[in-house]
């Protein structure tokens, strides 16, 4: 089977037959998963070649249109809407890392689940991960329910309340746990009310690099393995039996603790209940505007890059750049716009911009968005001052400091002679030493 990715999708050989059942069984475990949850709106992706030559996941496509053109169409899904009710524990991290590689986190998390008696499904993601699934519903008591309600608990906080249970349990230190951390949170943080979802791979989607590799097909496992293997052929994958998907209710007093103490989380109103860098350029005011009201819609991809290269001209580690952008990206409208571009970016930047990090420095586009105020602006006195030294002291821009014989020659400049009775508008450089 081969291993690059062609134009309609398909692999360069297959068995027709098989491909065929793969997508249905592909398309029932969609809707079984439908079925557990109706929200937010089930959508299918799939993974093709974009504008740019690269390979990404593509636009989100309701189920119902999935399903009126599943067989009139090369369109193989991907990915998926995560349901309200379910918790994928994702591990992004080097598989063998003692302390937080993907076996130790994974294994660690399966030991917690069992403990707790939380059904799940182990995954082999299909590329360097391992996604452990559950999902869960809250327990039938009205007056319970009731009160959840008029505190205006969402599912979201639901999500967040199992995923810290079985993190406490498994014992993973909170320094691994976060949104592009090696415990990875990004799929369980989403809005429940705008109707936007996060995205995760299907049981036998696709992870195709951006140059069009197939690295592997997700998969059903029944044990985390001690080494990494892959699924390079669909006809490999195996899928979960419908009737084997359980759902774990929150036990009632856990849910009852929780909403008796819970608090609304408040966004940060003013400039001091954001975090403290020892850094200049998180501090300037265009940096900490966009860390308290976030971007409007059009500038917060490239605000999420300006922030990203702040983050490492101030020597911030990694996953303290990860914890910048994060905060950023919470105060901005995210609708059309996912963590997984804001991580993108601080990958980015700390790929290609540590070696010289004021060469991307540019406030062009905070003076485009209006938050540039070089008054109070620290860091632009301080590279207008260094520039204004330059252009002082430097002889290439200042003639007079050069010695007679150094100066540079004089031009002046003069008409041509008349070409056929014509004045000519072209002038001639006439050098004069």
């Amino acid at each position: 089977m081969g291993t690059v990715m062609g134009n309609n999708q398909k692999t360069t050989s297959y068995d027709a037959a098989a491909y065929r059942e793969s997508a249905k069984r592909r398309l029932e475990w969609i809707k079984t998963l439908t079925e557990i949850s109706r929200y937010p709106e089930m959508k299918i992706v799939t993974t093709a070649r974009g504008k740019d030559g690269m390979w990404h996941p593509t636009q989100r496509i309701p189920l119902g249109e999935y399903e009126k053109m599943i067989n009139k169409s090369g369109f193989i899904p991907d990915y998926y809407t995560v349901r309200a009710w379910e918790v994928p524990f994702e591990q992004d991290a080097p598989w063998d890392n003692p302390v937080y590689g993907v076996k130790v986190l994974a294994k660690k998390t399966e030991e917690a689940l069992i403990s707790l008696d939380i059904p799940f499904k182990i995954y082999d993601s299909g590329g360097k991960g391992i996604h452990t699934h559950i999902y869960f519903k809250p327990p039938d008591n009205k007056k319970l329910l009731q009160n959840a309600e008029e505190k205006n608990i969402k599912p979201k906080d639901l999500r967040f309340l199992v995923f810290k249970i079985v993190n406490d349990t498994a014992g993973i230190p909170e320094e691994h746990i976060g949104i592009g951390k090696p415990q990875d949170m990004t799929c369980i943080n989403f809005d429940d009310t705008t109707g936007m979802g996060r995205l995760i791979r299907c049981n036998g989607g696709r992870k195709i690099d951006k140059e069009g590799r197939l690295i592997g097909y997700k998969t059903l496992i029944d044990i985390i393995p001690e080494h990494k293997t892959l699924i390079k052929k669909f006809t490999d994958v195996i899928y979960p039996d419908k009737n084997e998907i359980k759902i774990w209710t929150i036990p009632e007093v856990i849910f009852k603790n929780y909403v008796e103490d819970f608090k609304p989380p408040q966004k940060p109103k003013t400039q001091t209940s954001l975090k403290e860098y020892k850094g200049e350029l998180l501090n300037t005011p265009c940096a900490l505007t966009l860390r308290l009201n976030g971007a409007p819609p059009g500038q917060r991809s490239l605000s999420a890059k300006a922030l990203a290269v702040f983050c490492v001209g101030d020597n911030l580690g990694y996953y303290e750049g990860l914890d910048v952008l994060t905060e950023y990206y919470n105060h901005c409208d995210t609708t059309d716009f996912d963590i997984g571009e804001v991580k993108q970016w601080c990958k980015w930047a700390y790929d290609k911009v540590v070696e010289k990090p004021e060469d991307y420095i540019h406030c062009g586009h905070m003076r485009t968005m209006g938050i540039c105020d070089k008054e109070h602006c620290e860091y632009y006195k301080k590279s207008r001052k260094k520039y204004e030294t330059k252009k002082t002291h430097d002889d290439s821009r200042n003639p007079t400091w050069l010695a007679p014989h150094q100066q540079p020659p004089k031009v002046r400049w003069m008409k041509t002679k008349k070409i056929k009775g014509k004045q000519s508008s072209r002038r001639k450089r006439m050098i004069r030493w």
